[in-house]
């Protein structure tokens, strides 16, 4: 068992203890999420953006993933999961390089590539320990907990629009996310366990999908609205995994 500290989205501490495989996969569905977060509290620093403390929050974003991999490499002795894990540390020191450096206008799409590569390295290990489990409830924790990522995915996108980053990539990326979240929550409203609780969850995150379609079609937005729907989406997430961890135990 393995206990940590880490920051939820509101910026609050609690301890999380990996004691299953379940659990595991949560954890390291979140680094896919604070892939995302990090380059988007850069990214709020950066314009000078004061919504809950964007530096104090990419410095817990930071410190979160260095933790969240303490616990992922101490969890299991699993050879090919030990060098996912290798792989994300390498990528994680580069965006961790990236955002101790003065944003630039002309590397925008380098911020998102970067990001992205980082998802990628985090999804592997998902996609490890799903397998290694075996069980359904490991693939609706992984489901919801993209979600998250998703959540920050958008508002990164949003933020590089609002900063006018010239990118052809900005409205293809943003059409994929949408069609993710899309795909992702009818595959929990359709495959993952029910309840009263969880419907009210499911909900709630379909209604800041709705928010984020029409966003989606207009270019008038703000980005601390964008950025506290994608704080809320955070949250609603973690709750909604919470109660699928409960039915799978």
């Amino acid at each position: 068992m393995i206990a940590f500290l880490f920051f939820i989205g509101t910026g609050s501490a609690a301890a999380v203890e990996i004691s299953t495989m379940d659990e595991a996969v949560n954890v390291a569905g979140r680094q896919r999420m604070l892939s995302y977060r990090i380059i988007k509290d850069y990214l709020m620093v950066s314009m000078e953006n004061r919504y809950k403390n964007p530096k104090e929050d990419l410095e817990k974003s930071i410190t979160l993933f260095e933790a969240s991999q303490a616990a992922l490499k101490g969890y299991k002795e699993d050879r090919e999961l030990q060098a996912l894990l290798t792989e994300v540390d390498k990528v994680f020191e580069k965006e961790k390089l990236m955002v101790s450096f003065s944003f630039d206008k002309s590397k925008g799409e380098n911020y998102l590539a970067q990001a992205n590569v980082l998802k990628t390295a985090a999804h592997k290990v998902v996609l490890h320990l799903e397998k290694l489990s075996g069980k359904k409830g490991a693939a609706i924790i992984n489901k919801a907990g993209r979600l998250r990522a998703l959540s920050q995915r958008i508002n990164l996108l949003y933020l590089l629009k609002t900063m006018e980053v010239e990118s052809s990539l900005l409205a293809d990326e943003i059409t994929k996310a949408m069609a993710i979240l899309k795909e992702s929550l009818g595959f929990l409203s359709k495959e993952g366990s029910s309840g009263e609780l969880i419907d009210k969850k499911l909900k709630k995150l379909k209604k800041i999908q709705r928010f984020y379609q029409i966003m989606s079609q207009s270019d008038n937005f703000v980005p601390t609205i964008i950025t506290k729907k994608s704080d809320r989406m955070v949250k609603y997430a973690n709750e909604l995994i919470a109660l699928y961890l409960k039915h799978t135990k």
